[in-house]
This record gives C-alpha cells, sequence and structure tokens, in this order.
C-alpha cells in the first residue's frame, strides 16, 4: 500500500509541474485592439463646460475609455455644417484639448490602433453634440439624419410611391418639426404644403419610375431654429 501511496504522490507531483510548466510559458500573443467607449462630450447635448479662449474659439476636453491591447489612439472631430474636420493622431493617453468655434454642432469618434495589428482598428460610434456660444440661450437642432433612401440608392415603387425616413434631435430636448424637399433639380425648390410641418420622421411621397430625386429635410425647433440635412441623391427603378 505505500508503495501505491508513494508512486500516486510522485506521479501528480510531475503532473503538478507539467502543469505550472505548461502555463507559465504559454503565449496566446499579441490581440486585437478593443474598441474605446466615449465619455465626454455627451452624446446628443450642449457642451457647457467649453474654456472662453476668445469670440471665435473655446478649448473643449474630450476623454473615452481606456481600451485593451491599444498602443494609441486617433481623435476624429467633424464641423457638422462647414464640414471642416480636426484630427488628433497617435494619442497615448485618453484624452484630448481641442480648440473649436462655437455656435456649431459636431459629430466625432475615436479609433484605437495597435502596433501589433497595424491594419486592424477599432473604430468607437460616433458621437454628436453642440458647442454654443456665450450669447445663445436656446441652440438649433442637429442638422437630420437621412436614412432612407441612401445617398445613390435605387429604390422600386409601391403604386407610385415610396417612404422617405429620417432622424432628428436637439440638444436642448424641444419638440421638433420637419419641413421635406424632393425634387429632380437639386433639393432646394419650393417644396409642397402637405410635406411642410411634418411631426414624424417618415413621409411617403408620390414619384415617377426611372427618374433622379434630390431630397433633404429642414429641422425646426419649437424657439424658430432651424438647420438642414445634407442632400441626397436616389434613382427609382
Amino acid at each position: 500500500m505505500s508503495i501505491v501511496l508513494k508512486s500516486f504522490s510522485k506521479n501528480l507531483s510531475i503532473l503538478l509541474i507539467l502543469s505550472l510548466f505548461l502555463n507559465c510559458s504559454k503565449d496566446d500573443g499579441p490581440k486585437l485592439p478593443e474598441q474605446a467607449e466615449l465619455f465626454v462630450p455627451i452624446n446628443g447635448e450642449n457642451c457647457q463646460y467649453g474654456k472662453v479662449i476668445n469670440s471665435n474659439q473655446k478649448e473643449v476636453e474630450f476623454s473615452w475609455s481606456d481600451a485593451k491591447h491599444v498602443t494609441s489612439y486617433n481623435l476624429f472631430i467633424k464641423n457638422i455644417i462647414t464640414s471642416q474636420t480636426v484630427n488628433r493622431n497617435s494619442l497615448v493617453i485618453n484624452s484630448s484639448s481641442v480648440y473649436l468655434k462655437p455656435g456649431f454642432p459636431y459629430e466625432w469618434n475615436v479609433t484605437s490602433i495597435s502596433e501589433d495589428y497595424p491594419e486592424e482598428s477599432a473604430q468607437s460610434q460616433t458621437w454628436r453634440f453642440y458647442l454654443p456660444s456665450d450669447d445663445q440661450t436656446n441652440s438649433p437642432p442637429f442638422p437630420a439624419s437621412l436614412i432612407s433612401p441612401s445617398s445613390g440608392e435605387t429604390i422600386s415603387l409601391s403604386n407610385n410611391s415610396f417612404t422617405l425616413e429620417w432622424d432628428g434631435s436637439d440638444p436642448d430636448g424641444d419638440v421638433l418639426r420637419y419641413d421635406l424637399f424632393v425634387d429632380k433639380t437639386d433639393g432646394f425648390q419650393p417644396t409642397v404644403d402637405e410635406l411642410k410641418n411634418l411631426s414624424n420622421t417618415s413621409k411617403f411621397v408620390i414619384l415617377e419610375e426611372n427618374s433622379e430625386y434630390f431630397w433633404r429635410v429642414i429641422s425646426e425647433d419649437s424657439n424658430g431654429n432651424k438647420s438642414s440635412s445634407q442632400v441626397y441623391t436616389f434613382r427609382t427603378n
């Protein structure tokens, strides 16, 4: 019996040593960078904590989570109205201060970069915020996001009609109304009364087959502030 126990104990010791050796020598290798979670400026709200530099500039602090397996971050900021962009690349910390012009809506995101996988980055969600100027008591709506049809899409009509869809929001939480513009010229032609003062974010319209159309949406809040979406084009079968 004692011989059996000694043999069992010896084998168990060998197994434990092998297990420890394998665990210590195990190397999973580098991992893909993970997506960062955005913190501030907060999505869909006014950015009230920008530091005033002068009448044309405010210093805005951007911050996000410390994502795993990341060597550096690229911060992207876009003025939604002017389309001007700001890029801060190769950031080794998860925050950055940027000078921006007040009185405009912005969108931003962060891309996680890893030296081990230079071709495999991970982009965060894209958030929007409005940077008010000091004399603003109410901010205009964010420009509407056109959902359907997407730009350049070819659509099929049902009974010569199609439902256009968009999304609207306001940094102050104001109730919005919409004017829908659809034409064959440029998206800026006068619209009909039935496409004005809409409370919903969708509307079916009568269209012609085998035609190219331009469309956009103007959002208006309860204080009379307005903003215009981009102009999208689409074709009908």
